[in-house]
């Protein structure tokens, strides 16, 4: 009895984590992907974007339409859509 709520415990912990982890992997990923001019246009991107007022209708735009990291935008945003679901 006991080492099934260790366990289920210990899945539970695991499940609540691992989208954290890989929401940092993705982002050590893209910043050693983008050089140091765009980096911080990206990644400031990518947190404007979970602020409500300002949301995917104003920073889909200007991310895509912002010069030469705009896939690297595009899938910064699809890995948190799909880390947010999870």
């Amino acid at each position: 009895m006991l080492k099934e709520i260790q366990s289920d415990l210990s899945i539970r912990i695991i499940k609540f984590f691992l989208p954290f982890v890989i929401a940092g992997l993705g982002i050590l990923i893209l910043y050693l992907i983008v050089d140091s001019s765009c980096s911080g246009k990206l990644f400031l991107l990518m947190f404007a974007y979970f602020i409500p007022p300002l949301g995917k209708e104003s920073v889909i735009p200007i991310g895509v339409s912002g010069g030469s990291f705009q896939f690297l935008f595009l899938v910064g945003l699809w890995l948190f859509r799909v880390l947010i679901r999870w």
